[in-house]
């Protein structure tokens, strides 16, 4: 049998305290906090490195601005997209590095270009928190109601 906190942090329904207690639109779910305080972390980690790399200030940025949103429970879809993007970007330069030897001299051409991408949507450490975000998001009620329920509501 799972711990009742477990289910609380997901916002499954089966949870005995969540039965009991209903969750009101203006209660931020825990799960929605700890999101938004791991990207503010990346975003504060990726703008010192930013301060070193002038180039690292812009996934600060787009991190930051993800952190906003899931804070403030708005913008599914740009949420969804730029994760999306950052996930996909990082795949396709991996695997171009790493299985791209048929392309010749493209190869560099791809894999750049998807770096680029890559750093435009949130960078290294946006691919990394994009994962539990995403999951996040599928299977736990809790962030999808916040997120996405509010714009429906307004």
């Amino acid at each position: 049998m799972r711990p009742v906190y477990f289910d609380f942090l997901l916002g499954c329904a089966g949870s005995q305290r969540r039965a009991s207690t209903d969750m009101q639109a203006s209660e931020r779910p825990l799960i929605a906090t700890v999101l938004a305080g791991l990207l503010m972390l990346a975003a504060l980690a990726t703008a010192y490195v930013g301060m070193m790399a002038l180039g690292y200030l812009v996934p600060a940025v787009g991190l930051a601005i993800v952190a906003a949103l899931v804070w403030l429970g708005r913008g599914h879809r740009v949420i969804l997209a730029i994760a999306m993007v950052a996930l996909f970007s990082e795949l396709t330069m991996d695997l171009v590095i790493d299985f791209g030897d048929g392309l010749g001299h493209r190869k560099l051409d791809i894999s750049a270009m998807a770096l680029l991408v890559n750093i435009a949507f949130g960078g290294p450490m946006m691919t990394f928190l994009a994962v539990p975000l995403l999951a996040s998001y599928w299977w736990s009620a809790a962030l999808r109601d916040w997120i996405g329920g509010r714009e429906a509501r307004a």
